[in-house]
């Protein structure tokens, strides 16, 4: 670690699959990196993390982030932090909640407020509602969409926007308190139980001493809009963006309401100007990333913020778009240490690891050829071991299939440890085709 290298805190709570490449690519490029996780978190395994701070294994994420304020002050004081980065949305509420504290340090709300942006927007950023109402007024292309308090509510409102919809709960983000309602007596069945855990989830922080992410009605119910998911993920500071790269998702897990698991580059100018707006309104600084359905005759429909970056962004050089090294290129004295090749010869999709091989490890697009590129990080063996024993424990009959689609993914030129998987896939792996 030199002066001249940024110093970047990532905090991990929930572990999300593919968070660590974040991690990898920013240490890559030359910033000094430390992770605040749960002890065996992937987001810690990167080979160039330089600083390790564990957070309480126990409890789950929740007791995790319990007391934080004071061990992400230490730890951001300690390693001297130019900017702190959460990896998931849970992470991402957690950081936003400690800069709206009353009782949070000047210096670390400061720090905070350089790493996500304008506090005044923070509970728009994290609250479905009010993001789609901010949108909305800013002239964005968003879909019909009425709060719910009640059954009776969440009827009337089933009423006029017509059906299917989609159930979203507060304080959620991506697939996870989603739910596709196509008729009324599904609503009824579904509304009770998303009601509750909202309520559950906002009594919770309450009990945690955090506030609620919004006052919006725990439940809002939103036009079902035809047509394929897409992303954008930009890096930005004071509201303005730096770079930024979108994707069309060609696979989902689960479908409808889940992540993508397989994504070619996209461009759509509509999603790009609707990024920058909200960028702009929001004052986001760091890494934010927006989901929109694109109908057939092209109309993008923006439906969520992911106030973080996802795990796709490391992908941008691959298609001249350098996100992560725009952002760190913004601090004194930043030296690129690996700038990506110019003439690299981009693919038409990528099927993202380890999600692909979770969703079926005999998909098509495991196989590469076609313009297809498996993105397996064997430059970080730890990391690819780490995902062996999850498929392992996912898939346990598909073992044979696994290790030949790792094995027809390819090895990098340089020479690097072999990551160490259950034997049998390993065995596979390591043999020749």
């Amino acid at each position: 670690m030199t002066d001249s290298q940024p110093r970047i805190l990532f905090l991990s709570l929930s572990d999300d699959a593919g968070c660590e490449r974040i991690v990898s690519h920013m240490a890559g490029r030359g910033a000094a990196c430390a992770v605040m996780a749960r002890p065996g978190s992937v987001a810690a395994r990167p080979g160039g993390v330089t600083r390790r701070f564990a957070l309480p294994g126990r409890g789950g994420p929740l007791a995790a982030a319990f007391g934080l304020s004071r061990r992400l002050e230490a730890a951001a004081t300690s390693f001297a932090a130019d900017a702190v980065v959460p990896l998931d949305d849970f992470a991402a509420a957690t950081l936003r909640d400690i800069a709206l504290a009353p009782r949070t340090g000047a210096g670390l709300r400061a720090l905070l407020a350089r790493s996500l942006g304008d506090p005044a927007h923070y509970r728009t950023s994290g609250s479905r509602d009010l993001l789609i109402v901010a949108a909305a007024s800013l002239g964005i292309r968003t879909p019909r969409q009425a709060r719910a308090e009640d059954l009776d509510g969440a009827r009337a409102a089933g009423a006029a926007i017509g059906y299917p919809l989609m159930m979203k709960r507060e304080a959620t983000c991506g697939g996870a308190g989603v739910a596709l309602v196509r008729t009324e007596p599904d609503l009824a069945a579904a509304f009770g139980p998303a009601a509750r855990r909202a309520r559950a989830k906002r009594a919770g922080r309450r009990l945690f001493g955090f506030r609620p992410v919004s006052q919006s009605a725990p439940i809002t119910l939103q036009a079902h809009v035809a047509g394929r998911l897409a992303l954008r993920t930009v890096a930005c500071r004071d509201g303005r963006v730096l770079a930024g790269m979108s994707f069309a998702a060609e696979r989902l897990n689960p479908p409808v309401t889940g992540s993508s698991t397989v994504v070619r580059p996209l461009v759509h100018p509509e999603i790009e100007a609707a990024a920058s707006r909200l960028v702009a309104a929001l004052g986001c600084s760091g890494f934010v990333s927006f989901d929109f359905i694109v109908a057939d005759d092209g109309a993008a429909y923006l439906i969520e913020m992911n106030a973080r970056p996802v795990g796709s962004g490391h992908l941008g050089p691959l298609f001249g778009h350098d996100v992560y090294g725009a952002w760190l290129s913004g601090f004194p004295g930043f030296r690129d240490a690996a700038p990506p090749p110019p003439d690299a010869t981009a693919p038409r999709a990528v099927a993202l690891f380890p999600k692909e091989m979770l969703r079926d490890p005999e998909s098509p697009d495991l196989v590469p050829g076609a313009g297809l590129y498996h993105d397996v990080p064997w430059h970080e063996p730890d990391v690819v071991a780490h995902y062996g024993a999850t498929l392992a424990r996912h898939h346990p009959e598909a073992a044979e299939s696994l290790g030949r689609r790792l094995r027809l993914a390819g090895r990098p030129a340089v020479s690097a440890p072999a990551p160490r998987l259950w034997p049998g896939l390993a065995q596979l792996v390591r043999s020749k085709p």
